[in-house]
C-alpha cells in the first residue's frame, strides 16, 4: 500500500513538473518574442514589480495565472491568451482575432485603470 501511494505521488509530481515546465516554456517564448533581454526587464515592462513571480513559474512552483496572462496580453495584444494559459493553438493571433481579444479584455483593462488611479 505504501509503495502504491509513493508511486502515485511521484506520478503526480512528474505531471505537475511537466505542466509547470510547459508554462515556463510558453512564458519564455513570449519574452523572446518581446525581444526584452531579461526576465527582470520583462516584468518591469509589463508592470509587475516582483520578477520573483515569474521565477516561481520558472522553478515549477506556479503556473501562469489568468491575471498574469491578461497583463501580458494587454502589453502584447498579438499573443493569444488561450495559448498562453493552455498551450493550445498558436502563440500569435491573426489580426481579426487580435481585435476580438482586445474587445473581450477591454472591460477588465478599464476596471484596472480605474482602480490604479484611485
Amino acid at each position: 500500500m505504501l509503495f502504491s501511494q509513493l508511486h502515485i505521488s511521484l506520478l503526480e509530481a512528474m505531471e505537475k513538473t511537466t505542466f509547470e515546465n510547459a508554462s515556463w516554456q510558453r512564458l519564455q517564448a513570449v519574452i523572446e518574442h518581446s525581444r526584452i533581454q531579461s526576465v527582470s526587464a520583462f516584468t518591469r515592462h509589463i508592470g509587475i514589480n516582483k520578477p520573483e513571480n515569474l521565477y516561481q513559474i520558472r522553478r515549477g512552483n506556479n503556473g501562469i495565472s489568468k491575471e498574469l496572462a491578461k497583463t501580458i496580453c494587454g502589453c502584447f495584444p498579438e499573443i493569444s491568451m488561450g495559448w498562453l494559459l493552455t498551450g493550445e493553438g498558436s502563440m500569435i493571433l491573426g489580426e481579426e482575432r487580435q481585435k476580438e481579444e482586445r474587445q473581450e479584455r477591454a472591460p477588465d483593462l478599464i476596471i484596472k485603470v480605474i482602480i490604479e488611479s484611485v
